[in-house]
């Protein structure tokens, strides 16, 4: 998507007259594809980069063996960033932090996903919370709905502001 994504879809669409004068229109792939993409991108839980989560842990075990940090800290988006930290906590002991910069099950675009990928992911964020040793959110009203989902898990929920205070 982005910028190659509109460039690839205004390169294949294709002119039709209209009685306002000539008018852009996408060809019928181009169209499809569009569907197509945007079913992968409801109906898959999480995102499609998660298909590096596997190199990304590989890649993280050998860091951590070499540098021994004190904590792990995942930042999203994208939330397959937590999935990574999390096999790492596993596997080395690491204490993850997981870092949210925008909310993950409460977000308005996971409303969209079909309820499949719903409770998928709300697995998957139950998982990496239930591991971390703290859930960084940006305000405190989001720490407050997120203690609430997981009230045995109240205490870890702590907001860090996205704002510069200059006193």
């Amino acid at each position: 998507n982005g910028i190659n994504g509109a460039v690839h879809r205004w390169s294949t669409a294709r002119r039709v007259p209209s009685s306002d004068g000539p008018t852009l229109r996408r060809s019928a792939g181009a169209r499809w594809r569009d569907k197509a993409e945007r079913f992968v991108w409801d109906a898959v839980p999480l995102e499609v980069g998660a298909i590096h989560a596997p190199h990304a842990v590989r890649t993280g075990r050998r860091l951590i063996e070499r540098e021994r940090p004190a904590v792990l800290w995942t930042t999203s988006y994208p939330v397959s960033a937590h999935l990574v930290g999390l096999a790492l906590h596993r596997s080395t002991g690491v204490p993850l932090v997981v870092d949210l910069r925008d909310p993950w099950t409460l977000n308005f675009l996971f409303d969209r996903k079909p309820a499949p990928a719903q409770w998928l992911e709300r697995r998957l964020e139950a998982e990496v919370f239930r591991a971390a040793a703290r859930v960084v959110v940006t305000t405190e009203t989001l720490a407050a709905e997120y203690a609430t989902m997981y009230p045995e898990l109240a205490r870890k929920f702590v907001a860090v502001r996205n704002s510069f205070d200059p006193m």
